[in-house]
């Protein structure tokens, strides 16, 4: 939770070229580039306070003017005005430059996640950890559960089948420019019901961060039914 009393939550990737679009009136071309994305996102998690990430996606990102992200926020414009400034002064300093924010393709970021997803659904704890990076994170906003490096997170990933049991379904879903999937256990009732909706970082060296979402709210942004068949 942040200081705005909120946080910073997925959106769903069909969404974010219409709603710029929308909001630039733009109808030739993409509104939103994907680096810029994923530079915001990069800098939300490691970088920037509340305020400051929240200034930074919403006017750099999607391209909201001051007065309407202060009206999101329920701020001031020069509070919105002085946070962006010291995002930018922050992330100067850091030297994090969209142009040195070096990833793998989406295409190969997808094939990786699909590999996670074969690997999850056969609950093959050894197979999962050999997608990760070394330094792998997983979160679980908003609780404060966070799971560093391989060992700790295939340890938490043998305790949710332990738990959850093994028989997985997997949709596939894209929000904030990432990969991920919504995962579905099998339930008592005989069918697969809503477990989370978990989105992924993929850097040259692996995964490198899983961020998990157990949120009715975060389901019914991305429309997802709560249960499946088999």
């Amino acid at each position: 939770m942040d200081d705005f009393g909120r946080r910073i939550e997925p959106y769903r990737q069909e969404l974010l070229a219409h709603d710029a679009l929308l909001h630039l009136g733009q109808p030739g071309g993409a509104a939103i580039d994907r680096g810029s994305l994923r530079l915001a996102f990069v800098a939300a998690v490691q970088l920037l306070s509340a305020r400051q990430r929240a200034a930074l996606i919403l006017c750099e990102v999607l391209a909201f003017s001051a007065a309407e992200t202060a009206d999101i926020l329920s701020t001031s414009i020069a509070s919105v005005n002085s946070s962006l400034q010291r995002a930018r002064a922050r992330l100067d300093r850091a030297g994090v430059l969209e142009d040195h924010v070096e990833e793998p393709s989406q295409a190969e970021q997808r094939a990786c996640v699909e590999r996670y997803m074969v690997a999850f659904e056969n609950a093959d704890i050894d197979r999962l950890k050999r997608l990760l990076a070394e330094d792998v994170l997983m979160e679980m906003p908003p609780m404060l559960n966070w799971f560093v490096g391989r060992d700790n997170y295939s340890q938490f990933m043998g305790w949710v089948f332990a738990k959850a049991g093994t028989r997985w379904r997997l949709v596939p879903v894209a929000a904030n420019g990432q990969p991920g999937f919504a995962a579905y256990n099998l339930g008592d009732h005989g069918t697969f019901e809503l477990h989370t909706l978990q989105l992924f970082t993929v850097t040259a060296s692996g995964i490198s961060r899983n961020t998990v979402f157990q949120d009715a709210e975060v389901f019914a942004m991305f429309d997802l039914a709560p249960t499946i068949d088999i």
